[in-house]
């Protein structure tokens, strides 16, 4: 269970960082 937090915490950092990328460039943004 340790093993798969581990992954989806990186997973999560992972979305979030490419969220924070697409909101920066206003593709989300409407």
């Amino acid at each position: 269970m340790r093993v798969f937090a581990a992954i989806a915490n990186k997973a999560n950092t992972s979305v979030a960082t490419i969220f924070t990328f697409f909101v920066s460039k206003g593709s989300l943004v409407e």
